[in-house]
């Protein structure tokens, strides 16, 4: 075939093309790391990436498939686009925070996260799936489109156009990826207005006939309207087009790995909104073109080719009535649509390739090694992609939207129904999902079986591949996807109920999102204007401090009534209580010591612990110990008598009771368990400290007798009073942090700053003592209301996973997250320096860092190490611990700074 083109036209494209490469070659110096390759480092600007969603939403699909649907038909397959704003304004305020707090780059590490690796393997295929099809069908259309102005065969234009594409997303990452986004976003609504506006005025008659024409044929319709499922209806792809939104915006990895690559999360929403927003008036704009293609042959009465298939009149336009330059500058659009989709495309397989797999099954990988491997996969799947679109031209790309849409019901294969299962549902666990996901499979087996037709060559025509007579699935092959998602999502909850399993993490599911939701909306209310919401304080309804207070509390127990004790201690506190336990005895008390509480225990630990309390048939449970007792002690009392078990209630407000009388009597000043709603113990599964919080957790009595510490190890009075100390801290600084308890958190970071050293040196200085154990009580009143943050959210991987001590790796922590958080608020960081005794700086900043460098010097002074190399941590170990602080969302979301995956890594690795 001979080029038709004009120098001046191929010169545009060739530029176009070039620009591409350009582009991927100028940010390939910036590709150091997996982070940038993937997530351009989350420094792209909201409205880049918006505009980079759009360009990859709007395809050659788009450019050429809707125009030819348009033509042949009416606006109909529009209605699956005009769903997604819809949608999307009741999902993207919500998915988008937690796809940012729960997973580092794959969106089906969510998937892994809500119901184990075969969830997170099955959406990764789905989507692998589904993008290769789209991809082959994306190179086909516009090979088919410049083919006859180039004069070369639509082979040869795939693979050149592929290559081109290969070349900028191997070269420039994310970051290329987004940015030539950009530029063809321009491109594309440049060349989509052109032409709209030619075949508007360009007819006799000008805008008036095309509409008047269009109006005539029907062609400006969303119709038929009919409620029947069996067609192509209003009905079916309103169906249709809410469930391909939500597996767009909520489970596509094209989509989500960009909300990892904005600033923060209102810069991800407002980029998702930019990307739909554009969209659906381009969606609308392409359709507009296929109509105005047909009223303008109307029109003009000219005849087109014999033969000319629907999909092919946009490019037999372009040919023949575009002037120069403009036909280049559309035919230049049509190819940024291309690269537009296809670099996406292929960054984010790599990234599945990369996260899903490699670094799932090898995590002791370097990151050279998995950039390495991006690279390579961006290769591989450019090349099947072009694989795949040379069958299509094999196939002569007969109906090739409809081949896209049905490859997206069968490929979706209920991924949108696993997605609203793990978000919807804390119920649902991952036996049922499996049963689920068999049903959703079988179901889409037999409706693909019993509805395609097949000549098998016989001469009896064809028919179904399964003929089951009326049996037969007979609905629209869209109807397919939304069915399977159904399916998939229905007996998955169902089955769940047959499966005895722990619920889900609430903040793994939408009721975690509202809960933080309604504390944000508290937390807002100013309390200067006297609008703020009261403060709770939990605390033992009785409380009594003072040296030898143990006395008292004999007295009080044998005045109670109750008869049967269960006493937690540890071998050391004995001596130290054995008057206590003869004088309980000699009034007629049972006790059951158990004094085998290891520290930091894990939940079965704690199920050894409670299966002895029950066997004594306890009606009163005390604590006399460190945190580890104390908190076992509660967590004893409350389940006693309950069918709840302790996997079933980690998080805020699970435990339903507790039955027994409960008291503690600390031994460290340190925890503030003595008074704290909370408890923590090790999940061995995943090797991580959780939390139970709950009001039936604060003990009846307390009694805080200073003289029950004196024999506290120098190391152990160190880490537990750096363990108050941070207590005290975060709860000042803290987002929720409240005047009332300001002023308890305050006095205590004066007490324990002032004091701790002394302890640390001489154990019996009484005096030092005291005021340790009052810093320590002042501690555990704000754990309550406000509760503690990112220190002791990046603590519990350092004790889950190397059991390091709670007070330890919260001491070591402590001033590294102070100077990640100080930016948040100054004022109240020079507050703190000012009440560790410190002299002011000539700022409040200098004030500030005066104050963390007391922190630091405190903690060395007390022995505690400075560098997580000291206690046995490796620093290959940092990016999993990062992953694994993530998931204590209850704790971060108390931070005045948002922390971050990287933010995490970056505290880490300041300790090396």
């Amino acid at each position: 075939m001979e080029q038709t083109l004009h120098w001046i036209d191929f010169t545009i494209i060739i530029v176009s093309v070039a620009l591409a490469i350009g582009v991927g070659l100028y940010f390939s110096r910036r590709q150091k790391n997996t982070e940038n390759y993937f997530a351009g480092s989350g420094k792209i600007p909201a409205w880049a990436i918006g505009i980079s969603i759009f360009a990859t939403l709007i395809s050659s699909v788009t450019f050429l498939a809707y125009p030819g649907a348009a033509y042949a038909g009416n606006w109909i397959l529009l209605v699956q686009g005009l769903m997604v704003p819809i949608v999307l304004i009741g999902l993207i305020w919500i998915i988008v925070p937690l796809f940012r707090r729960v997973i580092k780059l794959s969106t089906y590490e969510y998937f892994e996260q809500r119901f184990g690796l075969f969830a997170r393997i099955y959406g990764s295929i789905a989507f692998v799936l589904t993008h290769f099809s789209k991809m082959g069908t994306v190179f086909f259309l516009v090979a088919l489109a410049v083919s006859p102005f180039l004069g070369i065969d639509i082979q040869t234009i795939i693979i050149v156009l592929g290559v081109a594409i290969i070349l900028l997303t191997l070269l420039g990452g994310m970051e290329g990826v987004i940015w030539m986004d950009v530029i063809q976003g321009f491109l594309l609504i440049g060349g989509g207005i052109i032409c709209a506006l030619l075949l508007l005025f360009k007819p006799e008659g000008g805008p008036a006939s095309v509409i008047n024409t269009a109006i005539d044929f029907n062609k400006i319709s969303f119709g038929p309207y009919d409620w029947d499922l069996t067609q192509l209806t209003f009905i079916v792809m309103v169906f249709n087009g809410i469930f391909y939104a939500i597996q767009k915006y909520g489970t596509d990895q094209t989509i989500v790995q960009r909300y990892l690559a904005a600033k923060n999360d209102k810069e991800a929403k407002k980029a998702a909104y930019i990307g739909v927003f554009m969209s659906v008036p381009v969606w609308t704009l392409f359709m507009f073109i296929g109509t105005g293609l047909f009223a303008y042959y109307q029109i003009a009465g000219s005849s087109l080719p014999e033969g000319i298939k629907a999909d092919a009149v946009f490019p037999y336009f372009m040919a023949t009535e575009l002037p120069t330059g403009i036909l280049g500058l559309i035919l230049a659009a049509l190819i940024a649509t291309a690269i537009s989709s296809l670099d996406s495309d292929m960054n984010c397989l790599a990234a599945i390739g990369v996260e899903d797999y490699y670094v799932r099954f090898k995590p002791e990988s370097t990151d050279k090694q998995r950039l390495r491997l991006a690279r390579v996969l961006v290769l591989l799947s450019g090349v099947a992609a072009i694989g795949v679109a040379l069958i299509y031209a094999h196939w002569g790309g007969e109906g090739v939207l409809g081949i896209v849409f049905e490859l997206y019901a069968i490929f979706s294969a209920g991924i949108v129904g696993l997605f609203l299962l793990g978000l919807l549902s804390r119920r649902a666990n991952k036996q049922g999902l499996y049963v689920g996901i068999a049903a959703a499979v079988l179901f889409t087996a037999y409706a693909m079986l019993t509805s395609t037709k097949f000549d098998f060559g016989d001469g009896q025509g064809s028919r179904a591949l399964l003929d089951l007579g009326d049996w037969n699935f007979k609905h629209h092959k869209y109807m397919l996807g939304v069915y399977s998602h159904i399916v998939l999502f229905v007996v998955g909850y169902f089955a769940s109920f047959f499966f005895k399993a722990p619920f889900a993490d609430k903040d793994l599911t939408i009721y975690g999102f509202l809960e933080k939701r309604k504390e944000k909306k508290k937390s807002s209310l100013s309390f200067e204007e006297g609008r703020g919401e009261a403060v709770v304080l939990l605390q033992p309804r009785k409380v009594v401090f003072g040296t030898g207070c143990i006395a008292q509390f004999c007295n009080d127990y044998s005045a109670s009534g109750l008869k049967r004790l269960f006493l937690l201690t540890t071998p050391p506190i004995l001596p130290l209580i054995e008057e206590a336990i003869r004088k309980l005895k000699v009034n007629g008390v049972a006790i059951c010591i158990f004094d085998k509480v290891l520290q930091e225990p894990s939940v079965k630990d704690f199920y050894i612990v409670l299966d002895e309390a029950r066997r004594f048939d306890a009606d009163s449970v005390v604590g006399i110990g460190g945190g580890s007792v104390l908190d076992t002690a509660k967590l004893t009392a409350a389940l006693i008598g309950s069918d709840q078990k302790a996997e079933d209630i980690f998080g805020t407000g699970y435990l339903k009771s507790r039955k027994r009388w409960l008291a503690c009597l600390p031994t460290t000043a340190g925890t503030g368990s003595e008074v704290s709603p909370n408890v923590i113990l090790l999940d061995e599964t995943d090797k991580l400290k959780k939390g139970i919080v709950s009001p039936y957790l604060v003990a009846d009595a307390a009694y805080l007798d200073p003289q029950l510490t004196v024999t506290v190890p120098p190391k152990v009075t160190a880490e537990t009073g750096m363990d108050a100390l941070t207590h005290c801290i975060e709860a000042y600084t803290n987002k929720f942090a409240h005047p009332v308890i300001d002023m308890y958190a305050r006095k205590g970071i004066e007490l324990i700053a002032a004091n701790l050293l002394r302890a640390v040196k001489d154990g019996k200085d009484i005096e030092a003592r005291e005021a340790l154990m009052l810093g320590s009580y002042y501690g555990g009143i704000c754990l309550g209301p406000v509760n503690t943050a990112a220190v002791h959210a990046l603590s519990y991987p350092l004790g889950g996973e190397f059991h390091i001590s709670h007070g330890l790796a919260n001491a070591i922590l402590l001033p590294s997250v102070m100077r990640f958080n100080r930016s948040s608020d100054v004022r109240k960081f020079a507050d703190i320096a000012l009440a560790c005794g410190v002299t002011p700086g000539g700022t409040d900043e200098e004030t500030a860092e005066k104050g963390v460098d007391f922190i630091t010097r405190l903690s060395k002074e007390c022995g505690i190490p400075t560098k997580l190399t000291e206690i046995g941590v490796p620093e290959s170990a940092v990016n999993h611990m990062a992953e694994a602080a993530m998931q204590v969302q209850r704790l971060l979301k108390n931070n005045p700074r948002e922390v971050t995956e990287k933010d995490a890594r970056e505290i880490y690795r300041n300790l090396y």
